[in-house]
């Protein structure tokens, strides 16, 4: 196994953080697609500013609503999103 990572490149670090919510995705209004905010047009720069100055704004941030996505959820997890 190490010797297939040995090979790439390092990157950057991501956190994801999972949120459970009440109410169902469609009374919270939750889009079932992924949403992408970034401070600017380019994400190449934006990250790059980033990642040059900390106290920079973000790089840019992903939102996803998994059970907006999963037509069986409501049913296994009333009253319940993510």
């Amino acid at each position: 196994f190490l010797q297939r990572l040995s090979p790439l490149e390092r990157t950057h670090g991501h956190l994801f953080l999972f949120v459970g919510l009440r109410g169902s995705a469609e009374e919270l209004k939750l889009p079932s697609n992924n949403l992408w905010v970034l401070p600017g047009e380019d994400l190449a720069k934006c990250m790059e500013e980033f990642q040059a100055d900390p106290t920079a704004p973000f790089g840019y941030v992903g939102l996803a609503f998994p059970s907006a996505k999963d037509p069986s959820y409501s049913a296994r997890h009333p009253n319940r999103c993510t």
